[in-house]
């Protein structure tokens, strides 16, 4: 146990983590505004999602309360009930929004209110008996490091994610964010055919929607949704102090805080996505794993089975990095220490995550005859899609590079790394986890060498942590950094314990404790120098623009400020080649680029012009919108429908009666105006479809004209 030698003021530490989390965020926003307008907006909008997490709680607290172990600790009981009260919300409103609609607040502030009393009656006598310490150990300025990761993640946050320089933001504006807004704005969950992302699992995304639902709308819950991403890192790093800190005071500390401040956690609480709420579960996870090796028990098993599927319930790679590694170790642990009965918990930690799982397995099925569609369509079926999309699909995803389907004429594959030189930048010497990974390896190590045998619960964390990196570098196409989220969780938790290790008994030498603090502080100080380094290199025109509105920020307000054209917030548009859609007014019609456009579908036909102009206006759309840039990036890399090439809209312009009137006032200064793609994408075969501008518009606004009397006769 470490010494409590009591030397700070609670109210000073409360006071320097308020400040470091201001002065983090004026040091990233790079604007003295920025600690006020992005606090403000934080606040405003992490109350709410304070309650959701609350209200998690109180209704998973009530259902598993005589269901986990008491003999476990009571902070990991909690967040263990949170975490499955997050699964309980995101699946009633999935049921609730599929068969009754019902996505307004009226209905779900209630239900919110609700959970929050039920905690609040639940918790009520422990938090009137909780008494803050009036001074603490002068270890606890330590937590200013997470104070500071805190600041950077809230600056992060407090961006509308255009403002944010990374392909992630694909994700988020096609995804994450715009299948919740395009339930909401239907008025119910339901099958989206032009967005494949909405059949993915789906758990994170429906407690966005609960955001949109209690503020009132997608762009007015969007900040609210953003934080509640971050909040399952605080769940995370929480489950993880508390639980460790009865027994392992000094670990529980420095895996708190080497999670805390890893960067790539912190960079991934500036987006709505879901690997945080991975990391989260798998947290919870590891730890209880902890007492189920050390005790064995159904319950302890229990607990771990309901973390798997809950994880599983927020994206399909959970099977491979979260699911798989644990049940590798609770397969092989009872094998190897001869503890037999262990194994017959295996059947009810398999039923426990396939029963969590099992709600988007059934939407699936029910929709697209595939389970896991977009997955395993060669196996199970391709549901709506026709084989060219498939094909498209296993070609993007694969593990190994494959062309583009269909593949442009001159086409040549550009240079690929392997997959080992992709395993050594993408991961042991990427910064995100270059400071971890040698820690970890030393915890890993200490627990071998100091030990008369290796600890089981430490073995298995490093056993996890193989598996994982294992089925990222041979499943996942390009080994993105991001998929490996979990791998953070053994990875401080490996390393806190060379920390503990380091440091030695309380009455050892002086300089093996300064030593470990030191090294501890070195890796902290250098996660968040990577981290905020990473910020400035992702948002170097985010100056004062922190907690503005995201409706700033759509196509048509930007349209308006940059090129003088006033058009019509509420008209329908067609995206062509265009994926970010949350930026473009309700009822936009896209398609991803594995699902087919509309207008591929009337040009593969052999419509003529004037036919698909009649069909535009069958559909109420008003604009046609054309990313050039985008169609050629994903020409030269999934690959992209040969009929919707210029050569359509050249046909289509032809005929002015009544033809499309093009406004090329997008970023067209000095550049000429596209009339065939077709050529340039073979000159640019080559090229990095990003390594220069264009030398033709990124992209163009088309606007069917007026309806007159003559054209309406005549459709």
């Amino acid at each position: 146990m470490e010494t409590d030698n009591r030397l700070i003021p609670g109210w000073v530490l409360a006071l320097l983590l308020l400040a470091v989390i201001a002065g983090m965020l004026a040091l990233a926003g790079g604007d003295p505004s920025a600690p006020g307008s992005g606090l403000i907006v934080a606040i405003r909008e992490g109350w709410i999602a304070a309650m959701i997490f609350i209200a998690a709680g109180g209704y998973g607290w009530a259902a598993l309360r005589t269901l986990l172990p008491s003999s476990a600790p009571h902070a990991l009981r909690l967040a263990t009930a949170c975490g499955f009260g997050l699964w309980l919300l995101s699946t009633v409103m999935l049921t609730v929004g599929t068969f009754a609609g019902l996505l307004t607040g009226w209905l779900w502030w209630p239900i919110v209110a609700g959970g929050v009393a039920l905690a609040a009656s639940q918790g009520g006598a422990r938090l009137r008996n909780a008494r803050l310490p009036s001074r603490l150990p002068i270890a606890s300025l330590l937590w200013l490091t997470a104070a500071a990761a805190i600041g950077l993640a809230l600056a992060g946050a407090m961006l509308p994610p255009e403002l944010i320089r990374t392909v992630d933001i694909y994700d988020v504006l096609e995804y994450h964010l715009q299948v919740p807004r395009e339930f909401y704005d239907a008025g119910r969950i339901t099958s989206l055919p032009h967005n494949c992302y909405s059949f993915y699992p789906l758990g994170a995304e429906m407690l966005y929607l609960l955001a949109m639902c209690l503020r009132g709308g997608p762009y007015a819950g969007a900040y609210a949704a953003t934080l509640l991403h971050g909040a399952f890192a605080v769940l995370a790093v929480a489950a993880l102090w508390a639980t460790l800190r009865p027994d392992r005071p000094i670990r529980a500390r420095a895996a708190a805080l080497l999670l805390a401040t890893a960067p790539l956690a912190v960079s991934l609480a500036w987006l709505a996505m879901v690997e945080l709420a991975m990391v989260a579960y798998m947290a919870m996870a590891a730890l209880w794993l902890r007492y189920w090796l050390r005790d064995g028990g159904w319950r302890p098993a229990g607990a771990i089975g309901l973390m798997l599927g809950a994880s599983c319930a927020v994206k399909y790679l959970s099977v491979g990095s979260i699911v798989a590694p644990v049940a590798a170790v609770m397969l092989i642990a009872p094998l190897l220490r001869r503890r037999w009965r262990n194994l017959a918990h295996l059947p009810l930690v398999a039923a426990l995550t396939l029963l969590l799982f099992a709600p988007w397995l059934i939407r699936n099925n029910a929709y697209t005859g595939n389970a896991v569609f977009p997955l395993a369509t060669d196996i199970l079926g391709r549901g709506y899609w026709p084989q060219e999309s498939a094909d498209r699909w296993q070609a993007g995803h694969g593990p190994d590079f494959a062309p583009p389907v269909p593949q442009p004429p001159g086409w040549e594959a550009p240079p690929q790394s392997g997959r080992c030189d992709m395993l050594w930048s993408n991961f042991i010497l990427n910064p995100q986890f270059a400071l971890l990974i040698p820690l970890a390896l030393a915890g890993l190590l200490a627990s071998v060498r100091y030990g008369r045998r290796i600890d089981a619960w430490d073995a298995s964390l490093g056993a996890i942590l193989l598996v994982q990196v294992s089925m990222w570098a041979a499943i996942t196409h390009g080994m993105p950094p991001r998929f490996l989220a979990p791998a953070l969780v053994p990875l401080a938790l490996l390393g806190g314990g060379a920390i503990r290790r380091l440091t030695g008994r309380p009455d050892g030498p002086l300089w093996r404790r300064l030593g470990a603090g030191l090294a501890l502080l070195g890796v902290l100080g250098g996660n968040l120098y990577v981290a905020l380094d990473e910020y400035r290199t992702r948002t170097p025109h985010a100056a004062g623009l922190h907690g503005a509105p995201y409706d700033a920020f759509t196509v048509p307000s930007l349209i308006r400020a940059s090129a003088g054209v006033d058009i019509d917030d509420d008209a329908r548009t067609l995206l062509v080649g265009e994926v970010k859609a949350f930026y473009w007014p309700s009822g936009a019609v896209y398609a991803t680029a594995f699902d087919v456009n509309p207008l591929a579908e009337w040009a593969r036909s052999g419509a003529s012009g004037e036919e698909m102009i009649a069909e535009l206006r069958r559909s109420s759309v008003k604009y046609v919108f054309v990313n050039w840039r985008e169609i050629l990036r994903l020409a030269h890399t999934y690959g992209f429908p040969a009929s919707l090439s210029s050569e359509l809209f050249r046909r289509i312009e032809q005929r002015r009666r009544p033809g499309l009137d093009v406004l090329d006032r997008l970023q067209v200064a000095g550049m000429r105006k596209v009339t065939d793609l077709t050529p340039l994408i073979n000159a640019a075969a080559r090229q990095q479809p990003d390594a220069a501008p264009l030398p033709w518009p990124n992209a163009t606004l088309y606007a069917l004209p007026e309806l007159t009397a003559t054209t309406q006769q005549s459709e």
